[in-house]
């Protein structure tokens, strides 16, 4: 009875340690990766890699598999490839569109034909008012996903069009369109849809935009307007600040809610690697 007094406390701690460890290393990988990754990415890949190399080294210095500080070495390798996969998922749902956007200029009153040449480091544009998204003239180009685009235009201007309106999955082939605030009255705000690889409202990368500039092409045709060449996408919002704060606070959310599914995988874990501490490594090494 004394000795299993004394072992209680004992397996108590190592479940403890083989839980936290592991959590505080998905926690750091993936809050890295959400949060300051697109800030400094080279010191975030070297910290990770570091949490990794010292994981590797602890199950090197030890010789039995079960024995306590080998299986918290195994989890926290496990913990960091969850962490940045959690990360990489969260930033691009809700994060990667905006901080690309906070480093560009934002810009006011803007006419729906004042050249898009001159407004090519716009992050968030608001209109003049008057000017809309004319979804009677909007057009959807099939390819697997739906990409949606309807210019921007005010009182019925029929000069080339500067800025277009996107979206994906939301619209008809032809005259109708309601991604995001589109078709709702008094809207006039705008966010810029970057260029490149970057997420765009439900699709990824240069396909986004390639496909976007063929629904464009058949707008062109079928309405028979004249797209700028250097013609911005935007997605059309009532309050793109607001919006941005709402990314930021869903973000937070979200990784929240992954620490604590994860806190409670690790206890699991720990649990199990102790059983089998208990079964095979009687001598509490």
């Amino acid at each position: 009875n004394l000795h299993c007094c004394r072992c209680a406390p004992s397996r108590r701690l190592r479940v403890h340690r083989v839980s936290q460890v592991p959590w505080i290393a998905f926690a750091v990988s993936s809050g890295l990766l959400v949060f300051a990754f697109h800030l400094r990415p080279v010191l975030v890949s070297v910290v990770i890699g570091l949490l990794l190399c010292v994981a590797a080294f602890v199950i090197y210095l030890e010789q039995s598999v079960f024995r306590t500080w080998k299986s918290t070495g195994f989890l926290v390798i496990f913990a960091v490839c969850c962490g940045v996969a959690g990360g990489t998922l969260l930033y691009g749902t809700y994060l990667k569109q905006v901080n690309s956007i906070s480093s560009l200029r934002r810009y006011d009153n803007v006419l729906p034909s004042e050249p898009a040449a001159g407004r090519q480091d716009a992050g968030k544009i608001f209109f003049a008012h008057g000017s809309r998204a004319d979804v009677f003239r909007s057009v959807g180009f099939k390819d697997k996903d739906t990409y949606c685009v309807a210019p921007i235009t005010i009182d019925n201007d029929d000069s080339v069009v500067q800025y277009w309106a996107v979206g994906v999955n939301c619209c008809r082939a032809r005259e109708d369109m309601w991604c995001d605030d589109v078709g709702s009255p008094g809207v006039r705000g705008a966010l810029r849809v970057p260029e490149g690889p970057r997420f765009v409202a439900g699709a990824t990368g240069q396909l986004a935009q390639d496909n976007f500039r063929k629904a464009i092409s058949l707008a062109e045709i079928e309405y028979g307007l004249q797209s700028a060449d250097d013609a911005l996408f935007v997605t059309w919002h009532q309050d793109p600040d607001r919006l941005e704060s709402d990314l930021w606070r869903f973000a937070m959310g979200a990784w929240t809610v992954e620490l604590a599914v994860y806190a409670l995988v690790a206890y699991v874990a720990a649990v199990f690697f102790n059983q089998c501490y208990k079964g095979l490594a009687p001598d509490g090494k």
